[in-house]
């Protein structure tokens, strides 16, 4: 099989299922090669063309352009077809899509899709169970992608010995069977080119691509290859913007831009950090971690939501149903169901809090409900255990009970979003720490707050 490389193969199995090595051969034979350089759209909204693509390496981006601006509406990996709507239907592109690296697509006009549908009619049935798929993924899992398969790791502190945590990270990968290899400038300083960054999308893995400000070219190469990019810091270090930050222009407005996530990394049995959002000033990035060395809890859940498999909760309100919330999360946890991302309203913001606060140790979690019973804090809500935020008078026990720190100050190690109805609950100043989206001003607070 000519040019029909092992990699190749593995993607079209993922495709289109059981098909014979020989039917899969035709397939690429009869498609055409496409290669897109950084930036180069592969099809325009409102074009009129029935091509089916398919990524074979590489990664793109589908934005919607209109009249108030360009929304990216999320990326495509390699094994994803591209462009099947088209296709089927015959009417203009509704999207645009860009390579954001360089990739290579396998093309198919209408006739050659049509021709392999003929010789093999379960084809089709594969690509529709694909296209459902991805339906039901967009409208349940808004703005789901891909997940990365080359990342860029930026160690800002050159002097900060980030191997401890690169040990968990590779530990957890190979106990759940994910391949990975690891790469900075020494292992590859004769072979940093061009066809070493290529045969990285050879790798049925994840790469793990180090960058540094003392190898430049380097950094910036594997920026072009990346599909995410990790700022890892020492949490207590300056929160300046850092001369790789700015050598790699992370922060400039472009539809070519990549993820970034901010690492914050503490020492072992660290106290709960406060003042997050000094790091978060002036950098403009996706989301933002703590993990404490040699936490498992904490690498476990960074390493799911780097590789697109964290475990969201939302947590609904009513009353005393808020209580009967920690036995169901308890239940999770003992089947070994660990919550990476928690929401929740009213009396689910309020139980959501407490767990996140004591990072899911539930005989924490029993002193606080406890020490909240005691305080007689329900005394005028008898089917509240725990809290009642039902009256605002009570506003200053539960900030006693969390601490002011908690409340406002801190960010607590798994990103959660709280939404108590509790409107005089608001910062004394806007310039107060908070740790919400930059999109949701400190004065809006005033019947929400996010914690993260």
């Amino acid at each position: 099989m000519k040019d029909f490389n092992t990699h190749y193969h593995h993607l079209f199995h993922k495709l289109f299922g059981g098909m014979s090595d020989e039917m899969l051969d035709q397939i690429f034979k009869i498609g055409t090669k496409k290669e897109l350089n950084t930036g180069e759209y592969l099809f325009h909204q409102g074009a009129k063309e029935n091509i089916l693509y398919i990524v074979l390496s590489g990664r793109l981006r589908a934005i919607k352009e209109d009249i108030s601006g360009t929304l990216i509406l999320g990326d495509i990996g390699e094994g994803e077809p591209v462009g099947e709507f088209a296709l089927f239907t015959g009417e203009p592109r509704m999207a645009s899509v860009l390579a954001i690296r360089k990739s290579v697509v396998l093309e198919f006009n209408q006739e050659e899709y049509l021709t392999l549908v003929a010789k093999n009619p379960s084809l089709a049935n594969s690509l529709t169970g694909f296209v459902i798929n991805r339906l039901r993924r967009n409208t349940f899992q808004k703005n789901q992608s891909t997940p990365p398969k080359n990342i860029a790791l930026i160690n800002l502190q050159a002097d900060h010995d980030l191997s401890p945590w690169t040990a968990d990270m590779e530990t957890f990968f190979r106990e759940n069977q994910i391949p990975v290899q690891v790469f900075d400038y020494d292992s590859q300083a004769e072979h940093a080119d061009q066809t070493f960054f290529d045969s990285l999308e050879q790798y049925e893995g994840i790469n793990i691509l180090f960058c540094s400000e003392t190898h430049p070219e380097w950094s910036h190469q594997c920026m072009v290859y990346a599909d995410l990019v990790i700022l890892a810091t020492d949490f207590k270090a300056d929160p300046q913007i850092y001369p790789i930050e700015k050598e790699l222009e992370l922060y400039s407005q472009s539809i070519l831009n990549k993820k970034i996530y901010l690492l914050m990394l503490h020492p072992q049995d660290a106290p709960m950090p406060e003042s997050t959002s000094n790091w978060l000033e002036n950098r403009d990035i996706n989301l933002h971690i703590h993990v404490s060395q040699g936490n498992g809890r904490d690498i476990r859940r960074f390493c799911r939501i780097i590789t697109n498999t964290a475990v969201g909760l939302v947590l609904g309100g009513g009353g005393a149903k808020g209580y009967a919330y920690l036995g169901v999360v308890k239940a999770l946890q003992e089947r070994g169901i660990e919550i990476d991302f928690l929401g929740g309203t009213s009396a689910g913001a309020i139980y959501g809090i407490t767990m996140s606060y004591a990072d899911f140790d539930f005989d924490k979690i029993e002193e606080i409900t406890q020490v909240a019973v005691k305080s007689k804090l329900t005394s005028n809500d008898m089917a509240l255990p725990m809290i009642s935020f039902l009256s605002g008078k009570k506003s200053s026990a539960s900030q006693k009970l969390f601490s002011k720190i908690m409340i406002w100050r801190t960010y607590g190690l798994i990103p959660t979003v709280c939404l108590p109805i509790f409107p005089e609950l608001q910062p004394r100043s806007t310039k107060e720490d908070y740790s919400g989206s930059k999109s949701w001003p400190v004065s809006r607070f005033q019947e929400f707050f996010l914690l993260w």
